[in-house]
C-alpha cells in the first residue's frame, strides 16, 4: 500500500521553484537562435540552466523532435552543443 508523507516547507518552496515545464530551457535557446540569424552557432553550456551537458543536448534534440522543428539540427562534437539550420530543399 502507498503511504504518503508531508513535504517540508523548504522542500516545497524548492520544488515550485523549479521549472518542470517541457521545453523550458530548450525553446528560449532554439528560438534564439533562429532569431540571431546566424546558420550555425556553439551553444555555451552554463550549469544553472541544466544539470550536465548531456541533459542540455537531450532536451534540446527532444524540444526539436516534439515540435516538429525541421529547420534546425542540433549535434554535439568533442563534448560541446551545436544548432545549426538546415537548409529547405
Amino acid at each position: 500500500m502507498v503511504q504518503f508523507e508531508d513535504v517540508d516547507e523548504k522542500t516545497r518552496k524548492q520544488l515550485e521553484h523549479k521549472s518542470n515545464k517541457r521545453g523550458a530551457i530548450a525553446k528560449p535557446i532554439i528560438d534564439a537562435f533562429l532569431e540571431s540569424g546566424k546558420d550555425m552557432v556553439k551553444v555555451s553550456f552554463d550549469e544553472t540552466g541544466s544539470k550536465s551537458i548531456i541533459s542540455l543536448y537531450l532536451g534540446l534534440k527532444n524540444h526539436l523532435k516534439t515540435r516538429g522543428e525541421a529547420t534546425v539540427e542540433v549535434f554535439m562534437h568533442n563534448n560541446e552543443i551545436y544548432l545549426k539550420k538546415v537548409k529547405e530543399a
